[in-house]
């Protein structure tokens, strides 16, 4: 019996886990989303991070955004009414809509041009707690890839990642999903790297 494999990303575990959760194969759980089966497959392994149509027809089927992209809440939407309309349950966290999670950032969509420099008077304000928190989660990024990052990378990356949340989201609960979002993305994109210079280095 092959021994499955385990989901490369946090999301693409979380994926795996909605389908599972439904009792659906991976073509079965294709043909409910009128999605190809194929790009399925590359979500839950981890190689590719789905659009927002593909969010979009998860929350038709009753998954919850904020559960899926972050794994904070519940799995399914009826799970999380449950929670909240509990009478003795504590008050909860606001969750983010799902509507902004669809609203994936600028920074999930960039390209690999550097971007122009803006004036300083376009930067935005300093958010110090969320500063450190952007540092200290590439940092954590960068470790568990055993990737090396100079220390003025590090920073020039941290305050790209901060201004655009700062422009981004006015609360501070959404530039935390926000933030959560933007290290799933370059968490693939250092083991996309990672995996094309190994296989550069097998042909040579």
């Amino acid at each position: 019996m092959p021994r499955k494999a385990k989901p490369a990303t946090p999301f693409a575990e979380r994926l795996m886990a909605v389908r599972e959760d439904l009792g659906l194969k991976r073509d079965e759980l294709a043909e409910r989303l009128a999605w190809k089966a194929s790009t399925l497959a590359n979500y839950e392994q981890g190689r590719t991070f789905p659009p927002p149509e593909f969010l979009e027809r998860l929350r038709e089927l009753g998954v919850s955004l904020d559960w899926i992209i972050t794994g904070n809440g519940h799995m399914l939407l009826v799970q999380a009414k449950s929670t909240r309309d509990a009478p003795d349950s504590p008050p909860a966290r606001p969750a983010m809509a799902d509507e902004d999670l669809l609203d994936v950032p600028a920074f999930l969509r960039r390209q690999t041009e550097p971007e122009p420099q803006q004036a300083p008077a376009q930067t935005a304000a300093m958010d110090e707690d969320l500063h450190g928190r952007v540092v200290e989660g590439i940092s954590t990024v960068y470790k568990e890839e055993g990737a090396g990052l100079p220390l003025r990378h590090l920073g020039q990356l941290a305050a790209r990642i901060h201004n655009e949340l700062m422009a981004a989201y006015e609360d501070p609960y959404e530039r935390s999903i926000g933030l959560k979002l933007a290290l799933e993305q370059l968490r693939r994109e250092l083991r996309s790297t990672n995996t094309g210079s190994t296989s550069s280095k097998r042909l040579a």
